[in-house]
């Protein structure tokens, strides 16, 4: 069996919009999850971290925990469904909402970073959710966007 390319291809507009991932052991709640292997998200990270480098030989674990939550709820978490703050009220959410559940729940945390992390929920799965246009024999993927490259590349 050979290997589909869109079975391997982050789709665009998952890429782009995120997708609904199902909270474990919890009916009816889900989060909206934008992939953490986004272009926007790791350069995010990866100048905070160099700044915070600037004059120390490591980064104190505080610091990174900071810059990563900021740039979760900045560029991953797009939204909620079934959270409550007490029974009955639901816990709205707004990026300062975003900001303090991560920085209170590590379960919620790690959930949020394991399933943006986790490929699966952002591979085409049927093929309207693939990358633009059909690909051509021997056209070339562009694995760091996702997408073929346009007919004039």
């Amino acid at each position: 069996m050979a290997l589909q390319v869109k079975s391997v291809v982050v789709a665009d507009d998952k890429k782009a919009d995120g997708v609904w991932v199902d909270y474990p052991d919890e009916d009816g709640v889900r989060f909206r999850l934008r992939y953490l292997g986004g272009e926007d998200y790791q350069d995010h990270v990866a100048e905070r971290m160099e700044k915070a480098r600037r004059g120390r030989r490591s980064i104190p674990a505080e610091i990174q925990r900071r810059i990563v939550t900021d740039a979760l709820v900045k560029f991953v978490v797009r939204g909620w469904e079934g959270v409550e703050e007490e029974p009955g009220k639901p816990f709205e959410f707004t990026k300062d909402n975003c900001k303090w559940f991560l920085d209170h729940s590590d379960k919620v945390r790690q959930f949020v970073i394991n399933e943006s992390n986790n490929l699966d929920n952002f591979i085409s799965d049927d093929e309207g959710d693939g990358p633009e246009g059909e690909l051509k024999s021997g056209a070339p993927v562009d694995a760091a966007v996702g997408s073929r490259p346009s007919a004039s590349a």
